[in-house]
């Protein structure tokens, strides 16, 4: 773990980046339908699909300014450049970071390309059984002959569960 400091150094340079998302969260939802109309021509705001992205973007703005403004009150924006570089440096040894990009790839993977190839269960089933495998596999303790089953059934029914609960009870059509 790092040192007080250099967390403080990285929440500067991870809040200005999460600002920089926000923002550009803000201006897309700008872009979408601000007015959509009811069935009795009424202009209902609070219905148009550029307000949930707005508020998320408007909120990371405004907490991560927080984090931001604490975090160069606390220790000063002096050395970011040299931590940086030192961390960019260490990174091809840093597992856990590796471990953080892994799972990004694969969430970006069942986003953006699963999801649009099968059904919604069997992607996220494959991708949880994946999942699994790379992160829970490779950890002492249980055998492999125990976790396979365990992973399988965990990867099916989850998303079978999710399924029936969204589509039987809120009545929302999964992809």
């Amino acid at each position: 773990m790092l040192p007080h400091r250099a967390r403080r150094k990285m929440d500067i340079v991870v809040s200005f980046a999460m600002i920089c998302f926000g923002i550009v969260v803000l201006i897309a939802a700008s872009q979408m339908p601000w007015a959509p109309r009811s069935a009795s021509g009424a202009v209902q705001w609070y219905l148009s699909p550029g307000l949930y992205p707005a508020t998320l973007g408007f909120f990371l703005v405004v907490f991560s300014s927080f984090v931001l403004w604490n975090a160069v009150r606390e220790v000063g924006i002096g050395d970011i450049g040299t931590m940086f570089r030192g961390w960019m440096r260490n990174l091809p040894t840093n597992h856990p970071v590796h471990r953080v990009v892994i799972a990004m790839l694969l969430v970006g993977l069942y986003i953006f390309v699963g999801i649009g190839l099968a059904e919604f269960w069997i992607v996220s089933a494959v991708f949880l059984f994946v999942f699994i495998a790379l992160f829970w596999f490779p950890e002492p303790g249980m055998k492999l002959a125990h976790r396979v089953p365990i992973s399988l059934a965990i990867s099916v029914l989850i998303p079978l569960a999710v399924a029936f609960v969204f589509e039987t009870y809120f009545y929302v059509p999964m992809p």
